[in-house]
């Protein structure tokens, strides 16, 4: 590779950013305060981070690599604070396995796909394989957790998730709904019949990765951006579930999020001195969970504060119902969504194969009045027991070891 040609790969790469920046930060009327435009420079760099290490180091499906795309810092397009992602590309030529143990995790998840994240618009799911606690499963384990999956073409006898005839890649998902379990799961993917060690990394490979770091720079952020904007797009008084969510279309198979699981969209507006007091039904589902994120569709915070709460973590009511409090401060009720003090932000809510159509309503209020709001069963967290839930949350997040 010539100086020449790095210098201009490197200068379309810089450019590319500079471009990003003016689509999803300086000219959006909603990044409006330094606040904001900060966070949107650092969201930026968490794209460029997560794009470097899936499209540039990680991008050989001859001898794949499970990595982490999604992590504590490196957050963006709206995944789950309640799951851990790996990632790694595959190719139709090559068989692989994945081995190792499942773990505690509430959810364990092998998903591929045709395409990759270089090119967001075109990525459709192949194959699933699915083990939920209490929930739906086709995959199969030894009686300490051992898996065995095999990733490939051709069908194969026991557990087999079928890959694209495409270029592709391979998305593992673990979902805690405890997060103070320690038992994580293990696993390594292998290609089968590969030879060690691996050729060294030629000039003309990494020019072509960083081709696709190029593309993801161009396209990532633009796309989560119009994601971003499906949840301002809705009523501000409601929380609302695309109908092509629960049954499979066309379009369901073009969907880059999990695809046995129910989405709803919202997004809240608060002044100082206001809360949002979210009511939800609770349909029997064998997962579910609410979230905040920045306007950005990123959950820039969520190691940090309750920004999110899950069946397992809710206090759900006597009536059934799930009540939690939005607010900037502290309202002293078990389910806090704590803003971060950011006055506008996404509301995301996650159920899997529920038993019917969620009904969430938003409703504003003085922070003064939110006790009058609620059933009066409603327990009173003290400041020690919020200092203390929330350092144990911290801790847990560490333990995931991301």
């Amino acid at each position: 590779m010539s100086v020449q040609t790095e210098l201009t790969d490197w200068s379309m790469i810089a450019n590319a950013l500079v471009e990003a920046e003016k689509d999803v930060v300086s000219t959006v009327p909603r990044v409006e305060s330094p606040l904001f435009r900060a966070e949107g420079h650092r969201y930026l760099a968490r794209m460029f981070a997560a794009g470097a290490l899936t499209q540039l180091e990680a991008h050989d499906p001859a001898y794949p690599q499970l990595v982490p795309f999604v992590s504590t810092w490196v957050t963006w397009g709206g995944t789950n604070p309640d799951s851990d992602y790996l990632y790694a590309a595959v190719h139709p030529d090559y068989t692989y396995r994945l081995r190792g143990r499942r773990g505690s995790v509430h959810l364990f998840a092998v998903e591929t796909f045709a395409g990759d994240f270089n090119d967001m618009m075109k990525i459709q799911a192949c194959g699933m394989g699915l083990d939920v606690i209490g929930g739906p499963s086709n995959l199969s384990f030894g009686p300490d957790g051992e898996v065995d999956i095999v990733l490939s073409q051709k069908e194969h006898e026991g557990n087999w998730v079928p890959i694209p005839d495409v270029p592709g890649h391979v998305l593992l998902r673990f979902c805690y709904y405890d997060w103070e379990v320690g038992d994580r799961p293990e696993l390594v993917i292998e290609r089968e019949g590969a030879d060690y060690p691996p050729p060294p990394v030629t000039a003309e490979e990494l020019e072509c990765r960083l081709g696709l770091l190029l593309e993801f720079i161009r396209q990532g952020p633009q796309t989560c951006a119009r994601a971003a904007e499906m949840y301002f797009a809705g009523d501000p008084g409601s929380v609302r579930f695309p109908p092509w969510s629960l049954e499979e279309t066309a379009d369901y198979d073009r969907q880059l999020s999990f695809r046995d699981q129910l989405y709803g969209q919202g997004h809240y507006t608060l002044d100082d001195g206001e809360v949002v007091l979210l009511e939800s039904t609770v349909p029997v589902s064998s997962y579910w969970s609410f979230n905040l994120s920045s306007p950005y569709l990123e959950n820039s915070d969520w190691h940090l504060r309750q920004n999110s709460i899950n069946g397992h973590q809710a206090v759900v009511a006597a009536d059934g119902r799930f009540r939690a409090v939005i607010a900037h401060e502290d309202p002293g009720v078990p389910n806090w969504l704590d803003t971060g003090r950011r006055p506008i932000g996404i509301i995301q809510a996650r159920f899997l194969r529920p038993s019917a159509m969620p009904e969430v309503s938003l409703r504003t209020l003085p922070a003064d009045r939110v006790r009058d709001a609620l059933p009066v069963d409603t327990p009173v967290v003290s400041p020690r027991e919020r200092q203390e839930s929330v350092r144990r949350r911290i801790l847990a997040v560490q333990r995931r070891g991301h």
